[in-house]
């Protein structure tokens, strides 16, 4: 149970942690952009539509969800096949 203020504020990282973490997200969305370029347009749709529905599991699963992956997979695989 929660008695003071102070335990209810969002924890926020240090600049020591804060610093190279946003450094390394710089850099994936570079790297993510300069791959994008690179792909065929049909890869990148279906990698996006596989990427959405992965999030929307994880998503799920950290918010509590008891959905269970072979409900996600059925609809990864109708998507991509």
């Amino acid at each position: 149970m929660y008695t003071s203020v102070h335990q209810l504020l969002p924890a926020f990282p240090g600049q020591h942690v804060l610093g190279p973490a946003i450094k390394r997200a710089e850099d994936l969305t570079a790297r993510a952009a300069e791959l994008g370029g690179h792909a065929h347009p049909v890869t990148r749709d279906a990698l996006r539509e596989l990427l959405r529905n992965m999030n929307s599991y994880y998503s799920n699963r950290i918010e509590g969800s008891k959905h269970d992956a072979p409900e996600y997979r059925c609809r990864v695989t109708s998507a991509v096949f």
